[in-house]
């Protein structure tokens, strides 16, 4: 019997989703047409024996495949690490883990996904690990602050937090209102306030909130660290 070829028109949402699927699994339009209709005919119970399996992922005879695998882990790695909040950012032991559940789900949701389950893991793993680490450091660096600074009298200081404060630290404390800037150098309109007291090695800074206190190495060091490294400073609390 033979079989009878048609042409598809898709429309533009429907292509859309395709280039996702195909950036996300790898291959190409048929490839992940023919995952759909795989897919959609088990939900169905439609089983169907052949003799020969396709897959994405031939790793052991296709170079393609590998670069496809690896485009893939970096495109993945890349949307967890511009959706992650410094709070967030996953490292170690709990980053491996989480690649693994990637892998995990990715062939759990199809058969056909790879020849070389062992390899496709630890292919994925290890390139899901490098390009998320990359992006978090170049997040940190596009998202990073500057800032500069002038010494003013602690009566002016409008923080009742910094205030209440101020009575408690010592003479050589130094009051100070904070100009922060992004990293495009464009000015945020609300200036941040400060309490460093040098023999207390301690600073405390307000910024539209409740004032935060953390010991500090140094003037200019503590306000770096509280503008961009929020981790240190909470452990430094």
């Amino acid at each position: 019997m033979e079989t009878k070829k048609t042409t598809m028109r898709l429309d533009d949402e429907t292509r859309h989703l395709i280039d996702h699927l195909i950036t996300r699994l790898g291959g190409n339009q048929t490839t992940v047409m023919k995952q759909a209709i795989r897919v959609l005919a088990r939900q169905e119970g439609i089983e169907l024996q052949r003799e020969r399996r396709m897959y994405t992922y031939a790793l052991e005879t296709s170079i393609s495949a590998r670069a496809n695998l690896d485009e893939k882990s970096a495109s993945d790695a890349w949307e967890d690490a511009r959706g992650h909040y410094p709070g967030a950012v996953i490292t170690g032991k709990e980053l491996e883990a989480h690649a693994n559940s990637l892998v995990d789900l990715a062939l759990e949701q199809n058969d056909d996904l790879t020849d070389d389950p062992e390899e496709y893991r630890a292919r994925y793993v290890q390139s899901y690990c490098k390009a998320y680490q990359e992006n978090i450091a170049q997040k940190k660096e596009d998202e990073k602050r500057i800032f500069t600074y002038e010494a003013i009298n602690g009566e002016d200081i409008t923080s009742t937090d910094l205030q209440e404060e101020r009575a408690r630290c010592s003479e050589k404390t130094m009051a100070l209102r904070i100009r922060i800037l992004d990293s495009a150098e464009k000015e945020f309109a609300e200036r941040a306030e400060a309490l460093y007291d040098p023999e207390a090695g301690r600073i405390g800074i307000s910024w539209g909130a409740d004032a935060t206190w953390a010991d500090a190495d140094g003037l200019e060091e503590g306000i770096e660290m509280w503008l961009n490294d929020g981790e240190e400073w909470n452990r430094r609390n």
